[in-house]
């Protein structure tokens, strides 16, 4: 079995290929256009495109109070979060999300000529909100990046098919080098791409990647790694329409990789800070955004669905997560039994060798997730897994708790929305739609846990209907508000908090990188 990717011949997809794929688009733009035609025939705009929710209808749960941080006027679509060792707050914007389908025939939407951006947040005089706001870097290569982590002066930024390195040797927040760390993931300007970079307690980097492959990732000790499945990613078909000459675009599974082990779909892997030694932890995943690291190394998931299935899991080193078969060759529904009720066969939990899937939940499409292993936002959320949920526009904590080879989890709601006034996207079952689109989490040096906003009424389907490209963060701590002074993790008298932080993630997180490299 060959360990490559078939390559498309004489730069042409197979006729029967090409007529599949040809309807899957037809569909898909004859769904949107219809949308948009619809809307063009009244020549208006619809009214959730305008309308602004007041920074009320973001409530939180008992015990919790939840402000506004920072609005549309410091931050556009943030996608990931990440903070240093100074207590600022670094942001990954995706003003150009999707440029190939929601910005071609819409002059007036939001556009970045020179690509996106990484920038940082601070609040200068203490009094709970983002006073400023400088640009640390915009790269044509960023086009919708969704993974951040600052270590020391080094900034890891996740976007297909790269993961990049800027670093600042001279510490004036502005790359003085950037190097590609790691490529070959596929994705690009794709919801299942390269997603979260993530440090661990080992002083290695995780990664979450999507099933939009292939990927072909050769680390910097040498080996590589070719992950597939049948799940087929169209916006590398129309890549490969524009450019014949572009191989690998055909996904497939039952790719043989440098270690020997087949690979398939979504996975979740590590790898030291300068890029070697790449690991592949847990595989056969479909789209998991982010991945926890707690401070014993257990790792941790949410995972999207296909069709209301959406889960938290604990991820067993090696596992399959079972979202096709385990070859990566069908799907779950060509596998599924007589009477087999779906969220079972969506991850073939009666298959042998596929790990348990925590719980499902249903519908939705989980974002950031982070481990609470102090009791920073209070006792009763003191090992909680706190995940945030753009489609349902909600944060979640998930207490997991041992069942059998696995974990179970108790859900409860953190922070919500509740629509009020006139104005908002009527969906199917009568509801208001939220505008609430919270899409990555972090904690900060004080305990307090900063909340990313999407902020648009629709999410999903490379689709988006917020042609300003607003965002927002939101702080969420204790309703008694009472907080510390913020640290200086970088000050000589700060140094034994890095090892003592009530906030676990800071102990590895705020590392200079040449000491995890030299370790």
């Amino acid at each position: 079995m060959s360990g490559s990717a078939p390559k498309l011949t004489n730069g042409r997809r197979p006729r029967r290929l090409m007529s599949l794929v040809g309807l899957g688009l037809m569909a898909a733009a004859c769904f949107f256009a219809g949308r948009r035609i619809y809307y063009r025939m009244l020549q208006t705009d619809p009214p959730w495109l305008h309308r602004t929710p007041t920074e009320e209808e973001i409530v939180a749960a008992d015990g919790l109070q939840i402000s506004l941080w920072a609005d549309a006027s410091l931050i556009h679509n943030p996608t990931a979060l990440s903070v240093d060792a100074q207590g600022r707050l670094w942001v990954a914007e995706a003003v150009d999300y999707r440029v190939w389908q929601n910005h071609q025939d819409r002059s007036g939407d939001a556009f970045e000529p020179e690509g996106d951006r990484i920038v940082i947040l601070e609040d200068t005089d203490d009094d709970g909100k983002a006073d400023s706001v400088r640009t640390f870097v915009r790269d044509r290569d960023l086009v919708a990046p969704t993974g951040l982590c600052v270590i020391g002066n080094r900034v890891y930024v996740a976007c297909s098919p790269h993961v990049l390195v800027f670093i600042d040797d001279d510490g004036d927040d502005h790359p003085d080098r950037r190097e590609i760390l790691l490529t070959g993931f596929g994705g690009r300007d794709h919801d299942h791409g390269v997603h979260s970079i993530v440090p661990g307690p080992d002083g290695r980097i995780y990664l979450s990647v999507g099933n939009a492959g292939p990927h072909h990732i050769t680390d910097r000790s040498g080996r590589t790694f070719h992950v597939g499945s049948v799940v087929q990613n169209f916006a590398a078909f129309e890549a490969a329409e524009e450019d014949s000459s572009e191989p690998d675009v055909i996904n497939t599974g039952g790719l043989v990789s440098d270690d020997g082990n087949i690979y398939v779909g979504g996975f979740v892997c590590s790898v030291e800070p300068d890029g070697t030694d790449l690991r592949i932890h847990a595989h056969n995943c479909r789209n998991p955004y982010d991945v926890a690291v707690d401070s014993g190394g257990n790792l941790w998931q949410t995972d999207n669905d296909d069709t209301a299935a959406c889960r938290m899991s604990w991820l067993m080193d090696g596992a399959s997560l079972g979202f096709t078969s385990r070859d990566g060759t069908r799907t779950w529904q060509s596998d599924q039994r007589p009477d087999q009720p779906i969220p079972g066969a969506h991850w073939h939990q009666a298959d042998p060798g596929v790990l348990p899937a925590g719980d499902i939940y249903g519908t939705g499409a989980p974002t950031g997730l982070v481990r609470c292993e102090s009791s920073v936002l209070g006792d009763d959320l003191k090992g909680c897994l706190i995940a945030a949920d753009a489609g349902l526009g909600c944060v979640f904590a998930f207490q997991p708790f041992s069942h059998g080879a696995g974990y179970r989890f108790q859900q409860r709601r953190l922070v919500w929305s509740e629509p009020r006034g006139e104005g908002h996207s009527p969906r199917s079952d009568g509801l208001a739609a939220t505008w609430f689109r919270p899409s990555d989490v972090a904690f900060g040096t004080e305990g307090e846990l900063f909340i990313a906003d999407w902020y648009d009424s629709f999410v999903g389907s490379h689709h988006v209907n917020d042609r300003a490209a607003e965002g927002r963060i939101y702080r969420l701590t204790r309703a008694e508000g009472a907080t510390e002074r913020r640290s200086r993790l970088d000050e000589p008298e700060s140094a034994g908090m890095r090892l003592n932080s009530d906030v676990p993630e800071i102990r590895w997180n705020r590392i200079p990188a040449s000491a995890a490299t030299d370790r």
